[in-house]
């Protein structure tokens, strides 16, 4: 579960998970340019892109470290 911390080696503010709640609310609600729907779909693959094999590849790629 997002914003869940009990299980991290190292201690996080007791505070961090609600402040953290409110934003993803924040972000589910519909803005300016998308629907609130849009808004979560695109902060989870933005969440994803860390660990996508594709990203870190394409990273790679652009930074001339490869």
């Amino acid at each position: 579960m997002y914003f869940e911390y009990s299980d991290q080696p190292y201690g996080i503010r007791a505070d961090m998970s609600g402040a953290y709640r409110e934003i993803w609310a924040m972000i589910a609600r519909p803005g300016n340019w998308w629907k609130g729907e849009d808004r979560v779909s695109i902060a989870t693959e933005l969440r994803h892109a860390a660990t996508c094999p594709l990203c870190v590849q394409r990273k790679a790629a652009m930074s001339g470290l490869n």
